[in-house]
């Protein structure tokens, strides 16, 4: 766990990804960055966190292509040479899990707010396997 001056620092990176959202134009790139910094924020800025919930599931009912998976970015190192970074804990079951030990029956409504049935159950069964 993060104290002192880390804490601020990291706090503060997550309000600088927080400003870049809106710039993020491809709606399922947009719902895994939202996953992605609410996992985050889930330990170290909770408030963040339960903020951007909202937002996350407007993300997710926007999309067409949002399937709960892994946040994947892909590099151009040099020409013709990419690097694939996957993050294991950016996925809609971790974000649910970590925001339901914080206040499970907003992760719940959350997770009921999900207009595709698959994850709307996908997300309610981990809410309730995080309390459970």
């Amino acid at each position: 766990m993060l104290k002192g001056p880390d804490r601020k620092v990291a706090a503060q990176f997550l309000l600088d990804a927080r400003a870049l959202i809106p710039r993020i134009s491809d709606k399922t790139n947009k719902a895994q960055s939202l996953i992605f910094i609410i996992s985050l924020a889930a330990e170290i800025y909770p408030q963040l966190s339960a903020e951007l919930l909202p937002e996350a599931v407007r993300a997710m009912n926007a999309s067409e292509n949002y399937d709960g998976g892994d946040l994947q970015i892909m590099i151009d190192v040099v020409p013709h040479f990419r690097v694939m970074l996957s993050s294991p804990d950016s996925n809609l079951e971790v974000c649910l899990k970590k925001q339901a030990k914080l206040d499970w029956t907003n992760a719940l409504r959350i997770a009921d707010d999900l207009t595709s049935k698959r994850l709307r159950n996908f997300a309610i069964v981990s809410v309730c396997g995080a309390i459970l």
